[in-house]
């Protein structure tokens, strides 16, 4: 169970001191899990011991075990813009390369199931099919959209971006037909401009593909196939990622031959027209 929940859950049966701790938890959690005992201690004038008993109340063996379980909740909690601040501040025993490849695997480890498995293969499906597909990422999404958008390109000659940009949006979305498909990708916090324009697609009649973090978001209620991807960093998207790649792979595989043609023609316009440096020109230079 949340930590916080658990302190919900557990207030109205703890003393009267235990109950003012946890309502300070409560309201400030953030800046309880950076807190040592002491500091807790004189921001709410209560003892050690008293704090002690109240996070065995909690079920914890002491107080370092407590700021460690808030110190995860936190981090998996908060918006990418706390989240930043925390990264910040929080001064974890290993080195910072350590502890983001921790976090990276502890994502990856978690990420599989049947469930999203199936959504994945039925999304892919969908998009294989589509007259086009528009591909939608808004603020810290839209690199993670612009990778889709670029991978994608490169075996299907279907693919849009839609980009949040100053001129009217109105020029990008005046060609959608019920026969599109969009991909859109929104983790928090979520935007408005995403928001609109999965209404518009949705009221054209539109198949949607979401990727979001969970079953509440805003996005759940249009999307017809929901990828529920989760982050344990919110402001990185590793898991994100992983599944853009896998959706990639499997729409290739609805007509394989087809999307190899298509790459091995985009690498022989790109060899003509000198796009990447080779050996030789390399040792030119040299």
């Amino acid at each position: 169970m949340h930590i916080l929940d658990t302190i919900r859950q557990k207030q109205p049966a703890l003393s009267k001191m235990h109950k003012l701790l946890a309502d300070f938890v409560l309201k400030n959690f953030v800046d309880v899990s950076f807190m040592s005992i002491t500091e807790f201690g004189e921001k709410t004038n209560v003892s050690p011991a008293t704090i002690t008993r109240f996070v065995r109340a909690l079920g914890y063996k002491n107080y370092i075990e407590f700021q460690a379980n808030m110190n995860q909740m936190v981090k998996r909690e908060m918006e990418p813009t706390t989240e930043f601040k925390f990264n910040m501040r929080y001064v974890s025993s290993n080195s910072v390369l350590f502890d983001q490849i921790q976090d990276a695997k502890s994502d990856l480890d978690e990420l599989y199931s049947k469930e999203l498995n199936e959504a994945l293969e039925a999304s892919s499906k969908v998009l294989s099919k589509a007259k086009r597909i528009y591909i939608l990422g808004s603020r810290t999404t839209f690199a993670v959209a612009y990778y889709c958008y670029f991978s994608l390109n490169r075996i299907m000659e279907n693919v849009c971006l839609i980009e949040n940009r100053n001129d009217d949006i109105s020029i990008s979305l005046q060609y959608v037909t019920k026969d599109d498909v969009l991909l859109a990708i929104t983790y928090p916090k979520y935007t408005a401009f995403t928001l609109k324009v999965v209404k518009f697609f949705k009221d054209q009649g539109c198949q949607i593909v979401g990727i979001t973090d969970r079953y509440t978001s805003p996005l759940t209620q249009y999307a017809n196939h929901l990828l529920i991807v989760k982050n344990m960093l919110k402001i990185y998207f590793v898991t994100t990622f992983t599944i853009i790649n896998a959706l990639i792979i499997l729409i290739g595989r609805y007509n394989p031959q087809a999307h190899i043609d298509m790459f091995d023609e985009e690498n022989e316009i790109t060899r003509r027209l000198g796009v990447y440096v080779t050996e030789e020109k390399a040792s030119d230079k040299d």
